[in-house]
């Protein structure tokens, strides 16, 4: 990739070329940094650094944004259950239906690609 000084100097094809390949690298690396959160929030590897949460850990030692770092945890642990959906992310899949959609739309497409059981009827006796 070029460096952003010369940017100006590069004809608009190779430009959008190089951009589209930024993109899909973001993706990719976006899915392999959720995962990473993930794993590292399932083993609390926060503690041994003396961080009482993933969330502390990510702000204060990785100087995320609290907005970045919630989103990024909440993303992880949801798609640690879930794993296809760290693929889904760096094809860009999720990111393609979530477009336009408001939160609750994209709550709901949370649920269908990461749906819970159904909770299990039970018969309890009344005394």
């Amino acid at each position: 990739m070029k460096k952003p000084c010369s940017l100006q100097r590069i004809d608009k094809h190779q430009l959008l070329r190089d951009f589209s390949q930024l993109v899909d690298k973001d993706r990719r690396d976006t899915a392999t940094m959720l995962a990473y959160i993930a794993e590292i929030d399932r083993r609390k590897l926060y503690l041994e650094h003396a961080f009482p949460s993933m969330f502390a850990f990510c702000t204060t030692r990785f100087r995320m944004s609290e907005a970045i770092a919630a989103k990024r945890i909440r993303v992880g642990r949801a798609a640690g259950r879930l794993p296809r959906v760290f693929g889904m992310i760096a094809c860009g899949e999720v990111l393609r239906r979530a477009k336009h959609r408001s939160m609750r739309e994209i709550e709901q497409l949370v649920a269908e690609v990461s749906p819970k059981p159904d909770v299990p009827s039970s018969i309890r006796a009344l005394r």
